[in-house]
């Protein structure tokens, strides 16, 4: 399988929860996130998310439509980034590398 670096940035009303939501998100649709980053957008009370995962371009579609029916959700962006390809032998030789 095929995994890409995507990095998803999102525009939202400064609101309680907001984050818990978003993180629900992609816990339901079994996507980890890498890095997030949060900060006050230049728009007063808009809040900007980066945030970078892995996974497959189709599910990275699939977060973003999911994203997009969040009430507080201003906008939304997408874009992909460096390819990775999941395989045993890479998984293998992670494991070895953390062993020791």
């Amino acid at each position: 399988m095929l995994l890409h670096s995507h990095t998803i940035t999102a525009y939202t009303e400064n609101a309680v929860g907001i984050l818990a939501r978003m993180a629900s998100l992609f816990s339901r649709n079994r996507v980890n996130i890498e890095k997030l980053h949060v900060e006050e957008s230049e728009t007063k009370g808009i809040s900007q998310f980066t945030i970078v995962v892995y996974c497959d371009s189709e599910k990275a579609r699939k977060l973003v439509n999911q994203l997009r029916r969040i009430i507080e959700l201003q906008d939304v962006f997408i874009s992909r980034d460096e390819m990775i390809e999941e395989s045993k032998e890479n998984e293998t030789s992670i494991s070895a590398a953390a062993n020791g």
